[in-house]
Order: C-alpha cells, then structure tokens, then sequence
C-alpha cells in the first residue's frame, strides 16, 4: 500500500473512524525499510557536515519507529 497520508489508513467502523493498529505498524515497517536502505547509501561517502546530518537523520528516524510500533527484526523480514 502506497500511504500519502494518514487519511489513507482512516477505515469506517459503525460510523466512527478508526485507524487499524496492523495496518499503521506494517507502514511504519516500510518505511523502517526505506530509511535503513537510504542510511546505508552513506557507507563510504565523505564524512561532509551534510552527509552525516542525512545519515544520523536516517538513524533517528528508524529508532524512534522501532521502538515505538515495536518492531522486531522478524518484522524486517
């Protein structure tokens, strides 16, 4: 699923909006994915003031989505 916003993810449930846990945590994921791919794009790059900004910015990104949709290397799989 290609999520634009989190609109994308809103489901209709007896009238009330809800979002669906799974379905937010396997987008966290990909996005996990994304950034871990994206952050080893700067192995063996200059060390330039930019690129360890981007890079250190890629870590803390996957941090903070690991530990709070809880995701487990099998869940990187």
């Amino acid at each position: 699923m290609k999520l634009k916003t989190l609109k994308d993810l809103v489901v209709r449930r007896m009238g009330e909006r809800v979002i669906i846990e799974r379905d937010l945590k396997a987008e966290a994921i990909e996005w996990v994915k994304e950034y871990l791919k994206k952050g080893k794009n700067y192995e063996g790059k200059p060390q330039t003031t930019n690129n360890l900004i981007e890079a250190a910015g890629c870590i803390a990104v996957v941090k903070v989505f690991i530990k709070f949709f809880n995701i487990t290397e099998e869940d990187l799989k």
